[in-house]
């Protein structure tokens, strides 16, 4: 029982310190997570699901599929697979998403 105790002890040190995302972005100071919010329109809950190990969400066996869905749909073929392959955002993705971001500011703004 000890081991079993201190194998999850050592799995939930070792998921805690993976980065959660994006170093190539953090090192130009832009929060990754909260930018894929604010691109996708989902929580940085959703986002940090979808990049995790995502059995630490109680809700992932309801919600995955629709969250990754609308996540695919929102940021675009390209920045999703990159992202999903390599767990963090480029340069260019993050200015993407910015672009992305922009755009629905704009939208909200002409819209009221």
């Amino acid at each position: 029982m000890k081991i079993i105790q201190r194998a999850m002890c050592i799995g939930i040190a070792a998921a805690m310190a993976l980065p959660v995302a994006g170093t190539a972005v953090a090192q130009e100071g832009v929060d990754s997570i909260a930018l894929l919010a604010q691109a996708s329109g989902l929580s940085e809950r959703q986002v940090q699901m979808m990049l995790g190990n995502r059995a630490s969400y109680a809700e992932y066996r309801i919600s995955y599929d629709r969250v990754d869905r609308k996540f695919r749909e929102a940021v675009g073929p390209e920045i999703y697979r990159d992202f999903k392959e390599r767990g963090e955002l480029t340069a260019s993705d993050a200015q993407q998403l910015m672009a992305i971001v922009n755009a629905h500011n704009t939208q909200g703004v002409a819209g009221e």
